[in-house]
């Protein structure tokens, strides 16, 4: 049965066409509009292109795809129309204003006269209004500046009168983000004063007259933002103290124009095109600061000082360049944005004038003109920067190695150039491995429904790809079969009694080798949704998704003590008859080649196999040192109560030995004979360091011959050191973290990919930064301790001390460095991003599978392969249903985090196998 559809028409076979009838804000345009779309010609005075598709597209294959093509030459006409509407409306306010000021200085100028003609008469007269200093003792108002100052008072032509009181602007140079006035002379002004409106009046400055048409709105200052802009800027109460370069202000001033300097061979004709006789022809580049009104290029038509920055007050100026947020820029901003992105980053107070002249230089290969003047990519600006701020990290991480360890100082969002055509090269144990490029991405909408109308979320704990199905075909699009399987069902805000399940997709995937961060690839990777098998104990009965009874668990003849749930009504909050059923938290998945599927838990943390019907087929219980125990007891909850029942906690909320809480067996893989399996702890067990940072490093590593799968045989264990990362949002003693590991995959001979990464940073977590999401590997060659015995995996047996320090004697695996997640220079070739905005872009913040398959489609003789990793989304949406659809939710979040998936193309060593 077909799964629900929802709204995103981004995913295909899950979503539905733009609206025909959907309306745009220049619907309603008015009247002195109207006309443009008549006379409008294009850059070269060519008329504009028809309306409809290319003379040599291929005609539209179905009517949606004829449909989607409409919408999207709608959408991109509405744009520009809107954009040139706003410049019009720039151009006319910039008369406005300048008529304004006109009128205020003839005005000021009459009272000096009169002043001075009723003391030529004996008359004495004092004004009971604060006198403010002129703006300029000739006709022109608007005057370059050759020092690049924006005030009137330092340009030549604009004297101001001395000894009148002035009231300085508010300052942004005020620590810590307070709002203070500065310490202001005409001289030496701060560029970008600070606005509100609540301080307009004090402003030495009158409103505006409304050209026809125009929408008045508060100016926006340069320290403030709007609910609009609040995903994109800073507001001024969050920005930390600014860096001492930026109270020169001619620093910030060559900011802006050098980054405008991309149209200094074509502005004065745009600029000039506003005073032509055509009153329809648009300046072009109305929004550029150094534009002026058209009304000064009539008044001074031999001016070549266009490339000078206007020489008006501070604050009429601010309220002038302030219009240059109402663009609509999608994704781009002016350089004045993105200066002020800079200057209210977190970091800022850590720039030097070095950093500050080099990251100039960096942004204005960027810098791009569409006809409205300099603007830069949004993520081009912050890449950047996390880029300049990882450089000085890395400076100081030379002396944060701990015991050898691979630790990972805050490195924001990476920006990193590929080398000879690759982005990162890795050696590990003498053997090469190569992170070629990030070759797809694709998504899953977050209110997706599967076949029994549940939602389908969460399916990226684990995944596997069926490799006998698994083909590049002629036109080169690689089509296969995937498997994946979510863990417990929404469990944000408590567990419910979800049924666990797997998952069938069919994929297709084409690869975009062409993909540039100028020219982003739209998702490749499409995931149809095909069918699910649910999962049962051996007696028929559904398991469940709640937490496990904190005493206690499921007895069934031929197997160990399963961890159960005890629930009333029906395990959702509502009247039922109530049961007990087998607890599982399932997040590891290996397809077995009978069809059969094994699959790890944390609430064990066990491992199961399954049939291929779902049915349960037996079960492994790890040594003893694993099995979670409070008060000398067996005790399964992993202190999860359900949503519904919140009081039902365990107590301790932690366990005294063995697995912690939501740490178990969350890495299974399987040998490329099919006779091994390995499953590895998510970090480590309480008695090894756990479950506390940054103790938790040593992952134990179990390794069963399951060559007779009914009779499975402990064979072997081992310790994996996980990484550690540094969490700059935590406190300074509490930042190194461990990074736990969400998955590994078998690449034969004792080697294995391993998913570490941090957490509480992605898409509808509380930060947008990763510092570490990594696919890693580590090696059990040359010497890795093989720790199996009967004092180790006793109850309370431990191979680490309280602090997470192996003991003597005891050597982990090799572990080295390997595949980054974060680089933006990658993601950004396919429109998504780590760090940002808090959109539909931003990665998840769960990674927690691996899947590898071979780019020639066959073998992968050639040791090239590609990486399938998805995320787990939690189940978030605000559009959720459970049990068979009777149960609706929404996300306590607000968010609706879509299942990302991303595509790595890799070489490894030519002996390796990771066909599993």
């Amino acid at each position: 049965m077909a799964a629900s559809s929802p709204s995103d028409s981004r995913f295909s076979g899950y979503g539905n066409s733009p609206s025909p009838h959907a309306r745009s804000i220049v619907d309603d345009e008015p009247e002195w509009l109207r006309g443009f779309e008549a006379s409008k010609k294009t850059k070269d005075g060519e008329p504009p292109k028809r309306r409809g598709p290319k003379p040599d597209s291929k005609p539209a294959a179905t009517k949606r795809q004829e449909m989607n093509r409409l919408a999207q030459r709608t959408h991109r006409e509405r744009k520009d129309q809107y954009a040139q509407e706003l410049e019009w409306r720039v151009l006319r306010a910039k008369d406005a204003y300048l008529q304004l000021v006109r009128e205020k200085e003839e005005l000021k100028q009459e009272n000096r006269e009169m002043a001075q003609l009723l003391q030529a008469n004996g008359i004495s007269y004092q004004s009971s209004f604060p006198r403010k200093p002129s703006l300029s003792q000739n006709g022109s108002i608007y005057t370059a500046s050759s020092t690049g100052s924006m005030s009137g008072g330092s340009s030549t032509r604009a004297q101001t009168v001395e000894g009148s009181p002035y009231t300085a602007p508010l300052s942004l140079n005020g620590s810590n983000g307070v709002v203070k006035r500065a310490s202001h002379s005409p001289g030496n002004p701060n560029i970008f004063p600070a606005y509100s409106p609540a301080k307009a009046a004090s402003m030495p400055s009158q409103t505006p007259i409304e050209p026809p048409g125009f929408s008045s709105q508060a100016p926006i200052g340069m320290a403030i933002t709007t609910d609009r802009k609040a995903s994109s800027t800073s507001s001024l109460a969050q920005s930390r103290e600014l860096s001492s370069i930026f109270k020169d202000d001619q620093i910030s001033l060559d900011f802006v124009l050098h980054l405008e300097g991309v149209c200094q061979d074509h502005k004065k004709m745009m600029c000039v095109r506003g005073t032509n006789a055509n009153p329809t022809q648009l300046s072009g580049h109305a929004l550029m600061h150094t534009c002026p009104p058209d009304q000064h290029y009539r008044d001074n038509p031999d001016d070549d000082e266009y490339h000078k920055f206007p020489g008006l007050p501070n604050p009429e100026l601010m309220r002038l360049l302030a219009l240059s947020y109402d663009l609509p820029l999608s994704g781009e901003m002016a350089p004045v944005q993105a200066l002020q992105i800079i200057r209210t980053h977190e970091r800022a107070s850590e720039l030097t004038l070095r950093d500050f002249k080099a990251l100039t230089e960096r942004l204005y290969k960027y810098m791009n003109c569409y006809g409205f003047g300099a603007v830069i990519a949004e993520y081009a600006l912050r890449e950047e920067l996390a880029k300049l701020f990882d450089e000085k990290d890395q400076q100081r991480s030379m002396a944060l190695g701990l015991n050898g360890l691979v630790v990972a100082v805050p490195t924001a969002s990476i920006l990193r150039p590929r080398a000879n055509g690759v982005v990162n090269q890795t050696t590990c144990n003498g053997e090469q491995y190569t992170y070629q490029q990030l070759a797809g991405y694709g998504f899953v909408p977050s209110n997706a429904r599967d076949s029994y109308g549940d939602t389908l979320g969460g399916f990226g704990s684990s995944i596997a790809i069926d490799q006998k199905t698994w083909k590049k075909l002629k036109n080169g699009t690689y089509t296969g079969t995937l498997y994946a399987i979510p863990d417990r069902g929404w469990n944000t805000q408590g567990t419910l009694n979800y049924q666990n399940r797997i998952h069938k997709f069919s994929i297709s995937f084409t690869p975009a080798p062409n993909a540039t961060l100028a020219k982003p690839s739209p998702p490749n990777l499409f995931l149809k949704y095909e069918s699910t098998t649910l999962l049962t104990d051996p007696t028929g009965t559904p398991t469940t998704g709640l937490d496990a009874d904190v005493q206690g668990g499921l007895a069934i003849p031929g197997f160990p003590l399963l961890p159960a749930a005890t629930y009333t009504g029906n395990g959702f909050g509502q009247p039922g008859s109530g049961g007990h059923r087998a607890s599982l938290d399932t997040e590891g998945l290996v397809l077995a080649k009978d069809g059969s599927y094994w699959i790890s838990d944390e609430y064990g943390p066990y491992i199961y196999h399954f049939s291929a019907s779902g049915t349960l087929l037996s079960a492994i219980q790890p040594p003893p040192a694993y099995l979670p125990r409070r008060n000398g007891s067996i005790s399964f909850s992993a202190n999860s109560p359900p949503i519904y029942d919140p009081t039902r906690a365990a107590v301790p909320a932690d366990p005294q030995s063995g697995r912690s809480n939501n740490q178990g067996l969350e890495g299974l893989t399987i040998s490329p004979d099919g006779k091994t399996l390995y499953a590895l702890l998510q970090s480590a067990l309480i008695n090894d360091g756990g479950p506390d940072n940054p103790n938790r490093r040593q992952a134990r590593l179990l390794e069963y011959d399951i060559h007779n799968a009914k009779k499975p045989e402990y064979t072997n264990e081992y310790v994996v050191t996980l990484p550690l990362w540094t969490d700059p949002t935590a406190k300074k003693s509490k930042q190194t973290k461990v990074a736990a590991q969400s998955e590994i995959h078998s690449l034969g001979e004792g080697r294995f990919f391993i998913l570490a990464r941090d957490s509480g940073s992605g898409r509808g977590a509380s930060s947008t930064t990763s510092i570490y999401r990594h696919i890693d590997i580590f090696t059990l060659a040359p010497n890795a301790t093989d720790i199996k015995s009967p004092t180790n995996d006793a109850i309370n047996g431990s191979i680490a001390s309280p602090t997470g320090v192996l003991k003597p004697g005891i050597q982990a695996a090799t572990y080295c460095s390997f595949l980054d997640f974060n680089v933006n220079s990658e993601l950004g070739r396919f429109g998504v991003h780590n760090g940002g905005a808090q959109d539909a872009g931003l990665l998840d913040e769960k990674w927690e599978s691996i899947a590898v398959v071979p780019v020639d489609g066959k073998e992968g003789k050639d040791g090239e392969y590609y990486v399938f990793s998805l995320a787990d989304n939690d189940f978030i949406t605000q559009d959720g249903y459970l049990n068979g659809g009777q149960y609706r939710y929404a996300d306590a979040s607000g968010f609706n985090v879509d299942t990302q998936a991303l595509v790595f193309q890799v070489q490894v060593p030519l002996n390796a196998d990771p066909l599993t």
